[in-house]
Protein backbone atom coordinates (compact mmCIF):
# COMPACT_ATOMS: atom_id res chain seq x y z
CA UNK A 1 0.00 0.00 0.00
CA UNK A 2 1.40 3.62 -1.58
CA UNK A 3 1.49 6.36 1.70
CA UNK A 4 2.65 9.99 1.37
CA UNK A 5 6.35 11.17 2.03
CA UNK A 6 7.57 12.06 4.86
CA UNK A 7 9.25 14.75 6.25
CA UNK A 8 10.65 16.09 9.71
CA UNK A 9 12.63 19.17 10.64
CA UNK A 10 14.22 19.08 14.33
CA UNK A 11 15.50 22.35 15.64
CA UNK A 12 19.00 21.64 18.04
CA UNK A 13 19.53 21.48 21.49
CA UNK A 14 20.01 24.68 22.69
CA UNK A 15 23.98 24.14 23.81
CA UNK A 16 24.31 23.18 19.54
CA UNK A 17 21.98 26.24 18.61
CA UNK A 18 24.53 28.84 17.65
CA UNK A 19 26.17 25.66 15.27
CA UNK A 20 23.37 24.27 13.74
CA UNK A 21 20.39 25.78 11.90
CA UNK A 22 18.13 22.57 11.92
CA UNK A 23 18.65 19.03 11.19
CA UNK A 24 16.08 17.55 8.12
CA UNK A 25 15.12 14.16 7.51
CA UNK A 26 12.81 13.46 3.91
CA UNK A 27 11.97 9.81 2.81
CA UNK A 28 9.81 8.75 -0.27
CA UNK A 29 10.56 5.28 -0.18
CA UNK A 30 7.23 2.81 -0.89
CA UNK A 31 5.19 6.10 -2.02
CA UNK A 32 5.43 5.15 -5.36
CA UNK A 33 6.27 8.88 -6.88
CA UNK A 34 6.67 10.07 -10.59
CA UNK A 35 6.95 12.57 -12.84
CA UNK A 36 7.15 15.95 -11.09
CA UNK A 37 6.25 14.07 -8.20
CA UNK A 38 10.13 12.96 -7.62
CA UNK A 39 11.66 16.82 -7.81
CA UNK A 40 12.73 18.54 -4.90
CA UNK A 41 13.02 22.36 -4.76
CA UNK A 42 15.29 24.53 -2.81
CA UNK A 43 15.92 27.92 -1.78
CA UNK A 44 19.09 30.08 -2.09
CA UNK A 45 21.15 29.42 0.98
CA UNK A 46 23.79 31.30 2.55
CA UNK A 47 24.46 28.22 5.02
CA UNK A 48 26.33 25.19 4.34
CA UNK A 49 24.24 21.93 4.66
CA UNK A 50 25.88 18.38 5.08
CA UNK A 51 23.77 15.94 3.39
CA UNK A 52 23.35 12.35 3.19
CA UNK A 53 21.36 10.44 0.73
CA UNK A 54 21.11 7.29 2.49
CA UNK A 55 19.14 5.55 -0.01
CA UNK A 56 18.42 6.26 -3.65
CA UNK A 57 20.27 8.79 -5.78
CA UNK A 58 20.00 12.34 -7.00
CA UNK A 59 20.31 14.14 -10.09
CA UNK A 60 20.97 17.90 -10.37
CA UNK A 61 18.74 19.48 -12.57
CA UNK A 62 19.51 22.70 -15.15
CA UNK A 63 17.60 25.82 -14.55
CA UNK A 64 14.93 24.57 -16.87
CA UNK A 65 14.27 21.74 -13.90
CA UNK A 66 14.41 19.29 -16.67
CA UNK A 67 17.69 18.64 -17.82
CA UNK A 68 19.55 16.50 -15.49
CA UNK A 69 23.43 18.47 -15.12
CA UNK A 70 24.78 15.07 -13.18
CA UNK A 71 24.75 12.68 -10.39
CA UNK A 72 25.41 14.03 -6.92
CA UNK A 73 27.15 12.30 -4.52
CA UNK A 74 26.52 10.49 -1.79
CA UNK A 75 27.74 12.54 0.51
CA UNK A 76 27.49 15.86 -0.21
CA UNK A 77 28.69 19.69 0.88
CA UNK A 78 26.74 22.68 -0.12
CA UNK A 79 27.70 26.13 0.10
CA UNK A 80 26.15 29.35 -0.63
CA UNK A 81 23.80 28.92 -3.54
CA UNK A 82 20.90 30.17 -5.79
CA UNK A 83 17.66 28.31 -5.91
CA UNK A 84 18.12 24.87 -6.82
CA UNK A 85 15.99 21.74 -8.36
CA UNK A 86 16.77 18.05 -8.24
CA UNK A 87 15.54 15.10 -9.46
CA UNK A 88 15.13 11.85 -7.33
CA UNK A 89 16.04 8.80 -9.15
CA UNK A 90 13.58 6.22 -7.90
CA UNK A 91 12.63 6.57 -4.26
CA UNK A 92 15.04 8.15 -1.53
CA UNK A 93 16.10 8.46 2.42
CA UNK A 94 17.93 11.66 3.20
CA UNK A 95 19.38 12.82 6.39
CA UNK A 96 21.11 17.30 6.41
CA UNK A 97 22.21 19.34 8.79
CA UNK A 98 22.33 23.31 8.03
CA UNK A 99 24.99 25.23 9.85
CA UNK A 100 26.00 28.78 10.19
CA UNK A 101 28.96 29.18 7.93
CA UNK A 102 31.44 30.67 10.94
CA UNK A 103 29.92 27.52 12.81
CA UNK A 104 30.96 24.98 9.94
CA UNK A 105 34.65 26.65 9.92
CA UNK A 106 34.73 26.06 13.66
CA UNK A 107 34.22 22.36 13.37
CA UNK A 108 35.84 21.62 9.82
CA UNK A 109 38.43 23.88 9.52
CA UNK A 110 37.31 25.04 6.04
CA UNK A 111 35.81 28.66 5.46
CA UNK A 112 33.04 29.25 3.54
CA UNK A 113 34.62 31.19 0.12
CA UNK A 114 36.11 27.64 -0.80
CA UNK A 115 32.52 26.36 -1.13
CA UNK A 116 30.98 29.54 -2.62
CA UNK A 117 28.23 28.16 -5.68
CA UNK A 118 29.45 24.66 -5.22
CA UNK A 119 27.96 21.36 -4.26
CA UNK A 120 30.97 19.26 -3.63
CA UNK A 121 31.39 15.30 -2.79
CA UNK A 122 32.49 15.39 0.90
CA UNK A 123 35.45 13.28 0.62
CA UNK A 124 37.10 16.32 -1.71
CA UNK A 125 36.92 19.14 1.12
CA UNK A 126 36.52 17.24 4.39
CA UNK A 127 39.77 15.57 6.29
CA UNK A 128 39.61 11.90 7.59
CA UNK A 129 38.17 12.51 10.90
CA UNK A 130 34.96 14.42 9.66
CA UNK A 131 34.77 11.56 6.90
CA UNK A 132 34.76 9.03 9.35
CA UNK A 133 31.42 11.00 11.35
CA UNK A 134 29.95 11.26 7.74
CA UNK A 135 30.14 7.66 8.08
CA UNK A 136 28.93 6.83 11.63
CA UNK A 137 26.07 9.23 10.55
CA UNK A 138 24.94 7.24 7.26
CA UNK A 139 25.23 3.97 9.37
CA UNK A 140 23.19 5.12 12.21
CA UNK A 141 19.79 2.99 12.63
CA UNK A 142 17.29 6.35 12.83
CA UNK A 143 17.83 10.02 12.72
CA UNK A 144 18.01 10.38 16.37
CA UNK A 145 21.17 8.80 16.30
CA UNK A 146 22.08 10.69 13.37
CA UNK A 147 21.99 14.03 15.62
CA UNK A 148 23.90 12.51 18.30
CA UNK A 149 26.99 11.27 16.51
CA UNK A 150 26.92 14.75 14.39
CA UNK A 151 26.56 16.53 18.06
CA UNK A 152 29.39 14.23 19.83
CA UNK A 153 31.49 15.40 16.29
CA UNK A 154 30.74 19.08 17.31
CA UNK A 155 31.73 18.58 21.50
CA UNK A 156 35.00 17.17 19.84
CA UNK A 157 36.13 19.89 17.27
CA UNK A 158 33.86 22.93 18.01
CA UNK A 159 33.31 22.92 21.79
CA UNK A 160 34.94 26.55 21.79
CA UNK A 161 32.79 27.93 19.23
CA UNK A 162 30.20 30.39 21.71
CA UNK A 163 28.08 32.67 19.03
CA UNK A 164 27.60 32.84 15.76
CA UNK A 165 27.73 36.48 14.09
CA UNK A 166 25.24 35.04 11.75
CA UNK A 167 22.80 34.73 14.63
CA UNK A 168 23.58 38.07 16.15
CA UNK A 169 23.05 40.09 12.49
CA UNK A 170 19.89 38.22 11.44
CA UNK A 171 18.39 39.21 15.04
CA UNK A 172 18.90 42.69 13.88
CA UNK A 173 16.54 42.16 11.25
CA UNK A 174 15.41 44.85 8.58
CA UNK A 175 17.64 47.17 10.66
CA UNK A 176 20.71 45.87 9.77
CA UNK A 177 23.85 47.79 9.17
CA UNK A 178 27.57 47.84 9.02
CA UNK A 179 27.49 50.56 11.57
CA UNK A 180 25.52 48.44 13.49
CA UNK A 181 27.45 45.34 13.26
CA UNK A 182 30.50 46.88 13.83
CA UNK A 183 28.97 48.25 17.46
CA UNK A 184 28.04 44.60 18.16
CA UNK A 185 31.55 43.65 16.65
CA UNK A 186 33.37 47.13 19.07
CA UNK A 187 35.44 47.06 15.79
CA UNK A 188 35.71 49.82 12.77
CA UNK A 189 33.47 49.85 9.86
CA UNK A 190 36.28 48.53 7.54
CA UNK A 191 37.17 45.44 9.53
CA UNK A 192 33.45 44.43 10.23
CA UNK A 193 32.94 44.16 6.26
CA UNK A 194 36.55 42.05 6.59
CA UNK A 195 35.43 40.00 9.19
CA UNK A 196 31.49 39.48 7.94
CA UNK A 197 32.99 38.22 4.41
CA UNK A 198 35.73 36.28 6.07
CA UNK A 199 32.92 34.22 8.47
CA UNK A 200 30.61 33.99 6.86
CA UNK A 201 31.18 33.84 2.79
CA UNK A 202 28.42 36.95 2.58
CA UNK A 203 28.43 40.74 2.71
CA UNK A 204 25.49 42.72 4.79
CA UNK A 205 23.33 43.32 2.17
CA UNK A 206 22.88 39.74 1.77
CA UNK A 207 23.02 39.36 5.62
CA UNK A 208 20.28 42.31 5.26
CA UNK A 209 18.07 39.99 2.60
CA UNK A 210 17.83 37.15 4.51
CA UNK A 211 16.63 39.01 7.39
CA UNK A 212 14.12 40.28 5.62
CA UNK A 213 13.29 36.94 3.52
CA UNK A 214 12.31 35.16 7.18
CA UNK A 215 10.54 38.36 7.80
CA UNK A 216 8.55 37.69 4.95
CA UNK A 217 8.45 33.86 4.87
CA UNK A 218 7.20 34.06 8.89
CA UNK A 219 4.77 36.43 7.62
CA UNK A 220 3.60 34.55 4.75
CA UNK A 221 3.22 31.18 6.85
CA UNK A 222 1.25 32.79 9.55
CA UNK A 223 -1.48 34.16 6.71
CA UNK A 224 -1.26 30.63 5.15
CA UNK A 225 -2.14 28.85 8.54
CA UNK A 226 -4.98 31.57 9.55
CA UNK A 227 -7.84 30.68 6.49
CA UNK A 228 -9.59 33.90 7.43
CA UNK A 229 -6.65 35.66 6.69
CA UNK A 230 -5.97 36.95 2.90
CA UNK A 231 -2.87 36.85 1.52
CA UNK A 232 -1.54 40.39 0.81
CA UNK A 233 2.10 40.60 -0.82
CA UNK A 234 1.80 44.11 -0.30
CA UNK A 235 0.95 44.03 3.61
CA UNK A 236 3.84 41.29 3.73
CA UNK A 237 6.69 43.40 1.75
CA UNK A 238 5.73 46.54 4.29
CA UNK A 239 5.79 44.04 7.47
CA UNK A 240 9.48 42.70 6.42
CA UNK A 241 11.06 45.96 5.36
CA UNK A 242 10.95 45.85 1.37
CA UNK A 243 10.85 48.88 0.15
CA UNK A 244 7.43 48.08 -1.87
CA UNK A 245 5.67 44.89 -3.35
CA UNK A 246 8.10 45.17 -6.28
CA UNK A 247 11.18 44.69 -4.19
CA UNK A 248 9.41 42.14 -2.36
CA UNK A 249 9.21 40.48 -5.88
CA UNK A 250 12.43 40.54 -6.93
CA UNK A 251 13.66 38.97 -3.76
CA UNK A 252 11.36 36.02 -4.13
CA UNK A 253 12.51 35.32 -7.56
CA UNK A 254 15.90 35.76 -7.21
CA UNK A 255 15.47 33.14 -3.50
CA UNK A 256 12.80 30.52 -5.01
CA UNK A 257 13.83 31.02 -8.92
CA UNK A 258 9.71 32.18 -8.91
CA UNK A 259 7.47 35.02 -8.60
CA UNK A 260 5.48 35.60 -5.14
CA UNK A 261 2.07 33.90 -6.95
CA UNK A 262 3.57 30.75 -8.72
CA UNK A 263 5.50 30.34 -5.41
CA UNK A 264 2.15 30.50 -3.69
CA UNK A 265 0.81 28.37 -6.17
CA UNK A 266 3.17 25.50 -5.91
CA UNK A 267 3.67 25.96 -1.78
CA UNK A 268 0.77 23.39 -0.36
CA UNK A 269 0.13 21.75 -3.11
CA UNK A 270 4.06 21.03 -5.14
CA UNK A 271 5.48 17.50 -3.48
CA UNK A 272 8.95 19.50 -5.13
CA UNK A 273 7.85 22.24 -2.21
CA UNK A 274 8.42 19.43 0.89
CA UNK A 275 11.32 22.05 2.07
CA UNK A 276 9.46 25.14 2.39
CA UNK A 277 6.51 23.49 4.41
CA UNK A 278 8.92 21.78 6.53
CA UNK A 279 10.62 24.94 7.39
CA UNK A 280 7.47 26.49 8.49
CA UNK A 281 8.71 25.23 11.87
CA UNK A 282 11.58 27.72 12.29
CA UNK A 283 9.08 30.76 12.46
CA UNK A 284 8.32 30.66 15.33
CA UNK A 285 11.72 29.70 17.00
CA UNK A 286 12.65 30.74 19.88
CA UNK A 287 16.48 32.55 19.09
CA UNK A 288 14.71 34.07 16.42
Amino acid sequence: MLHPPSTTLWLPRPRWSSSVYAYVAHDTQGCGLEGRDRHNRFPASSFISLNWFLAGSVELLAADGEAAIRELPRWLVIGRLGPTETRNRGDLRYFGISMYPDAFTAAFGVAPQQLDGRLVDAHEVLSPEALAMFGEVAQAPDDERRMAVFEDYLAAHAAGFEASLWQAAVRSGTRLSVRLLSRLLQVGDRQTIRATRKALGVGVSDLRRFARGEAAFGELSARLKDSDKAVSLADIAAEAGYADQSHLSRECKAVTGRTPREFLRGFEGDEADWIYRATRALVDRPDR
